[in-house]
This record gives C-alpha cells, sequence and structure tokens, in this order.
C-alpha cells in the first residue's frame, strides 16, 4: 500500500506499511516535509492508549469512495460507504436537472424507518444515495418532482444494465462458496466480488429509495386533486404515468 507523501506524491513506508486498516483506529499518520520544527518524514501517532502486543491499526483513506479504495488498496469495507456516489449525479445537482425536494425527501426516509437527521444511525448505502441526490430546499410542484424521480430511477436503471453483467445474489453466492471452500478462489477473486458486492448494493438502496419516494408523491398527488388515498389508485396513477412519459 502507499500513503502520500505531498499532494500527488506516494511512498511505501517500511514498519507503517505493516499497519493494517480499521474503521476505528487507535493510531494515525501524517506526514511533514520539515517544516513548523518537525522532522520530515512519516510520524505515527496514538490515538488511545494502546497496550504491549496489541495491534496498532490505522485508517488507510479519509473520506475516500469504494472505486478509489479498491484502486488504491486492493479491498472495500462492507456495509456501505457513505462517501460513495452514484456516477453521474454531480452534474444533475451542478445543472439543477431532476430536482427534488429535500423536505419530502425527508418524509420518505421517515416513512422507510430512516432518521437523517442522524446520519450514523442510517445505512452507509443510503448515506451515499441521498448524499448522491440532486436536491432542493422547500417544495416543489408534486407532478415535476415525481418526473424528476422517476427520470432519476430510469436513468439509475440503464447505468446498471450498462455497468453490471450478473445480478448481486450470483456474486454472493460465489463468494459465500470460495469462502467455504466449494469453488475454488484466490485473494484477488475475492477482492473483485466484494467489491461487486458493494457496488450493486448502492445501486439497489438507491432504486429502492427513489420507487419509495416516487410512490409517496404519487400519493401526495392524488390527495391533492382529491381522490382517496388508495394503494389502487396509486399504482394505477403511477401506470398512466408511465404510459404517458414513454
Amino acid at each position: 500500500r502507499a500513503l502520500e507523501a505531498g499532494e500527488g506524491f506516494y511512498a511505501l513506508v517500511p514498519f507503517l506499511d505493516m499497519a493494517n486498516h480499521s474503521d476505528t483506529p487507535n493510531a494515525m499518520w501524517s506526514y511533514s516535509a520539515g517544516d513548523n520544527g518537525r522532522a520530515r518524514g512519516f510520524h505515527l501517532h496514538a490515538l488511545m492508549p494502546i497496550n504491549q502486543g496489541q495491534q496498532v491499526t490505522i485508517s488507510y483513506h479519509e473520506n475516500m469512495d469504494n472505486r478509489r479504495k479498491f484502486a488504491q488498496y486492493g479491498f472495500v469495507t462492507p456495509g456501505g460507504n457513505p462517501y460513495d456516489r452514484l456516477p453521474g449525479f454531480d452534474k444533475l445537482q451542478a445543472n439543477r436537472q431532476y430536482l427534488l425536494s429535500k423536505d419530502r425527501l425527508w418524509e420518505t426516509l421517515h416513512l422507510v424507518g430512516m432518521d437523517p437527521s442522524c446520519p450514523d444511525a442510517m445505512p452507509n448505502a443510503a448515506l451515499a444515495t441521498i448524499r448522491s441526490l440532486p436536491l432542493e430546499e422547500g417544495e416543489l410542484p408534486l407532478e415535476e418532482e415525481a418526473k424528476s424521480c422517476r427520470a432519476l430511477r430510469r436513468a439509475l436503471e440503464s447505468l446498471g444494465q450498462s455497468e453490471f453483467k450478473s445480478p448481486a445474489d450470483v456474486d454472493i453466492v460465489l463468494y459465500e462458496d470460495i469462502i467455504g471452500g466449494n469453488v475454488a478462489g484466490d485473494e484477488v477473486m475475492l477482492a473483485v466480488l466484494a467489491y461487486r458486492i458493494e457496488r450493486k448494493a448502492l445501486f439497489g438502496t438507491a432504486s429502492e429509495l427513489l420507487m419509495a419516494h416516487e410512490t409517496r408523491l404519487h400519493e401526495k398527488w392524488l390527495v391533492q386533486q382529491g381522490h382517496k388515498d388508495s394503494k389502487d389508485e396509486v399504482v394505477e396513477a403511477e401506470g398512466g404515468s408511465s404510459q404517458a412519459a414513454a
């Protein structure tokens, strides 16, 4: 593994290279170019008392998404990465395209059992999703927002179809078979599978949240139009909207 020695420069560091990664490390490293009275080089600092014989761990990354983490270190942390982003969605925010109301999205998240005001309690893939979406403060016209939500979901499905050649279940079964010794495979294959599983989980979470939000928007639209708030009418409205969009 390489450690950053100033902007754009990386180095292999004996001894420090022996420290394993942890999401809750007991030490940290820093690099000094020799200024402010510090010796030039890499420095290892304890973040808490470390007992003799206890493993010293550091964090290999700060705010690093899985693509960079996998490319630089060859692994990803299971359970999602809050610093991941849905590809291409940053341009939508910059161009103010397919905007969703932040307040309404927060309502949807509460309905599915998530509290965005407590990010530490949210699934990492859900955090990565809402941080990727183009959000607008305040409310937007319901019909306009529903169309935006549908367009985002379809764009995500299209990206997934072009990027993934197999469903996540296939990768999970293969990963478990290799771990269990039922199928031949090495550490490199396991690392690749782990990356693919996490990537597909992010897309799956984003698709589910967008679907939940789109359904919620249709329910609110029906109430606004004076219809009964029934699942049958929501399904009928979704079908009619899809045909109109097609």
